[in-house]
Order: structure tokens, then sequence, then C-alpha cells
């Protein structure tokens, strides 16, 4: 797992009668983005915390980058035009004796 400050910590549940948290994460005190994090939730709480198995980082739409160099759209060839020969491997006969 791996954060950066202005990340939002959701923290799902499955206890009945326990609801969601979501908090920002104020601070990041491991290497490389790792837990632990500080985090105010919307209560106004803080706390410092390793997230659990139940826990994702939300990163801000503004922070997701757009693809580098965007696949370009294929250019379409109009078909030649003149006579076309019928491929007659590819006729169906409907008399009978054919």
């Amino acid at each position: 797992m791996r954060a950066v400050i202005g990340d939002t910590l959701h923290i799902h549940t499955n206890h009945l009668g326990t609801t969601e948290q979501l908090g920002k994460i104020l601070e990041v005190r491991g290497s490389d983005g790792a837990p632990p994090y500080l985090v105010q939730f919307r209560d106004g709480s803080t706390k410092l915390l390793y997230p659990g198995p139940d826990a994702v980082i939300e990163h801000p739409a503004a922070a997701v980058a757009a693809p580098p160099n965007p696949v370009p759209a294929p250019v379409l060839t109009p078909a030649p035009s003149g006579p076309q020969v019928a491929n007659s491997a590819r006729r169906i006969h409907t008399r009978p004796g054919w």
C-alpha cells in the first residue's frame, strides 16, 4: 500500500452497525509511501494507523495522469473502385443439378 499526502484512506467494514470511514492523509511516516499514516477523519479525529486489509487508498482525480502518448486513430483508406470480380468458389447454387 502506497500513499502520498492528500490521498483519501477509505476503510470499508464488514460488521453490521458499523459505518465506513473516510479520512485525509496528513502525513506519511513510512519510507516510499508506506504506512504508518497520520489520518484526519471526517469527524475531526486524527489517528496514526497502519491500515488493515479492509482499507484502500483513493488518489484525488486531479492527480491521476493522462496517458503520455495517446494512440492515434487508424487512417481508413477508401476501397478501390472499378469492376469487382466475384469469387466463383463462394457461389451458392440453389438449383438442383448445378
